[in-house]
């Protein structure tokens, strides 16, 4: 069976794997990698646990994705807030305040990147 890619989903199931997803950062960021399971994930996301591989072959593939999109989303953020300002010390000031608004927001991103240099040393490089 194949994975749909993100262009391919419907409005629904865009927010269905976004919905896996952030409860996937949740309970790996709580309890970690090795100790969370799929069937975990999807009873708090309030799926079954089939929907879960609609979207992921693995629990590794869910987690390579919410390394990929948190750092992707952090720089997004961090960017957006940088071009707000013209001046070069306003640009450095906007950029480390949108960092640390960002990381209040996603408190386990830490948690799930130091986790990567046990879980796959090259995606944490």
């Amino acid at each position: 069976m194949s994975i749909p890619e993100n262009n391919q989903l419907t409005k629904k199931g865009m927010i269905t794997r976004q919905k896996i997803l952030d409860t996937a950062e949740e309970i790996i960021g709580e309890q970690g990698y090795f100790e969370t399971s799929i069937v975990e994930i999807t009873l708090r996301a309030g799926v079954a646990q089939g929907t879960f591989y609609n979207y992921f072959q693995t629990k590794k593939a869910i987690y390579d994705e919410l390394v990929y999109q948190l750092s992707s989303n952090l720089r997004h953020h961090i960017k957006g807030a940088m071009e707000e300002a013209s001046a070069f010390k306003e640009k450095q000031r906007k950029g480390y305040l949108a960092f640390f608004e960002w990381v209040i927001n996603h408190r386990n991103l830490y948690s799930i990147i130091q986790q990567s240099v046990l879980v796959d040393k090259d995606l944490y490089r």
